[in-house]
């Protein structure tokens, strides 16, 4: 079906009343005109169906725009296309005016929570990130004063997509700032947008107040408090987060994925292995924090697509894991048998076990970082490109005896 075809299916289900009888009408969209009359969708929910048809027709269109873009141009021109009764004859007639706009570079900056520049630094970069003092800008983000966040998104044509993949890369630096910390206490809040949190001081911020109390089986108040909660805010521009060494080399991969460069298959499995990390080491959510972790195991050492389907995934990982991370015997054993209990956990929350949960997987994650730390800086891998060829180095080793 063409657009013309998909648009007239569109305008049946589009009805002109005077607009004093708006008020009468139960559907949920409708335009209204200077001349006394409006027009309405007659059925919501096949009208959203009809529109998110329209807004696919065109694969260019729909690769370029966010939804909301493509919508709002669409129904924009309902109205003039119901009243005139002059059908667009194809979607490149119709969608003209965005397919002759040029892709551009859009700078996004956002104020953000939870981080700090120390030793009077008043801008800083880090990847592809770069921080500054929101009173320094020329356009105000905020009342209050406090940090912000930029980055580059290249090669866009809608400011509502460079607004998504800016958030996106803001929510990773906060997960690669988690990673790089080593810390598993949920002790890092890392936030975009406002309001800001207030500052305490240089180094720490508030972020919540909470009140509680306890009372006995007999219903006797035995304990009440009230507490604030304040952390400690991240000096992004410090030696320990901007080194390019060992772990700081994620950096380096971030910034190469960011700007559109295609990464090695076992870089590009670090890097997302590491921002997955920083999820389970973030979430409040025990069982978010267990996914997560696996997600991470399944990211770094599944060495086929079809071991994601198979009984014995938790098996296959946990072989490659402990060859990669423990140093002998002893240590493999603990290494393969740790995660073959945090499977068995994921797998009773996938499907709906009553498994007790453990926060064991955060022995895994450091586990991880330890691995991902092997495989960046470790001579015997200085050359991998490919997971496989750790598999084959795997199996090399179980064969030689």
């Amino acid at each position: 079906m063409g657009l013309s075809e998909k648009m007239s299916a569109m305008m049946e289900l589009l009805r002109l009343i005077n607009t004093d009888d708006l008020i009468k009408e139960t559907s949920y969209k409708s335009w209204t005109s200077l001349d006394g009359t409006s027009i309405i969708a007659t059925d919501s929910n096949t009208y959203f169906i009809a529109l998110e048809l329209l807004a696919i027709k065109n694969s260019t269109i729909a690769s370029r725009f966010s939804r909301k873009t493509i919508y709002k141009f669409i129904e924009d021109r309902l109205p003039t296309i119901k009243r005139s009764g002059e059908i667009p004859v194809s979607a490149e007639i119709f969608f003209s005016e965005l397919l002759e706009q040029q892709p551009t570079s859009m700078t996004i900056t956002v104020p953000i929570s939870g981080i700090r520049l120390d030793d009077g630094i008043r801008e800083f970069e880090l990847a592809c990130f770069n921080f500054g003092y929101l009173q320094d800008l020329e356009m105000p983000l905020a009342n209050q004063k406090g940090i912000y966040i930029s980055t580059i998104i290249s090669e866009v044509y809608d400011k509502e997509i460079a607004y998504e993949k800016a958030e996106n890369a803001f929510l990773n630096f906060g997960k690669l700032i988690v990673f790089l910390a080593g810390k598993q206490d949920k002790s890092i809040l890392i936030e975009t947008g406002l309001p800001l949190k207030p500052d305490m001081s240089h180094e720490l911020m508030y972020v919540s107040t909470n009140s509680y109390q306890i009372r006995d089986a007999k219903g006797f108040m035995s304990t009440g408090d009230i507490r604030n909660k304040t952390i400690e805010k991240i000096p992004v521009n410090n030696p320990f987060f901007t080194s390019r060494e060992e772990l700081g080399k994620l950096w380096g991969l971030y910034e190469r994925k960011h700007t559109g460069a295609k990464l090695q298959d076992l870089k590009a499995r670090i890097l997302n292995t590491a921002l997955a990390l920083g999820e389970s080491a973030s979430t409040k959510d025990m069982r978010n924090s267990i996914l997560y972790t696996c997600i991470a195991l399944e990211v770094l050492f599944s060495h086929n697509d079809a071991a994601l389907f198979q009984k014995s995934i938790g098996q296959n990982v946990a072989d490659l894991f402990a060859f990669i991370v423990a140093k002998d015997v002893n240590g493999r054993k603990h290494v393969a048998k740790l995660t073959k209990k945090v499977y068995g956990m994921r797998s009773a929350i996938v499907h709906g076990g009553d498994k007790e949960l453990s926060n064991d997987n955060i022995t895994v994650n450091h586990f991880m970082r330890g691995a991902l730390t092997e495989l960046l800086t470790a001579e015997r891998f200085k050359d991998t490109k490919r997971l496989s060829t750790i598999y084959d180095m795997m199996q090399d080793a179980q064969y030689s005896y």
